[in-house]
């Protein structure tokens, strides 16, 4: 998974011998991933996005907000950090 603005999602299952592309020309700035195992893991930015297939699908989970960070304990508690008072 790339990380910065005008990104493109990508994903490798070999170690990173060979990229698959997920999501590109996306506007939304990718500031933080964290996964809590194989499958299950969210990436946030301008939005929040959730994926329960290991970045396979990606599910919008919370738009219309600036995170920089985002950190999950399990697949139900997690934690997430704006500007300004935002989020």
């Amino acid at each position: 998974m790339y990380r910065g603005w005008w990104c493109i999602h990508i994903k490798s299952t070999n170690g990173g011998v060979d990229w698959l592309i997920q999501v590109e020309n996306t506007t939304y700035g990718v500031n933080s991933v964290d996964y809590i195992d194989d499958n299950i893991g969210w990436v946030a930015g301008g939005l929040i996005f959730n994926s329960t297939n290991g970045g396979n699908n990606w599910v919008i989970q919370k738009d219309s907000v600036k995170v920089n960070d985002v950190s999950f304990y399990d697949s139900m508690n997690g934690i997430a950090v704006g500007n300004n008072g935002e989020f």
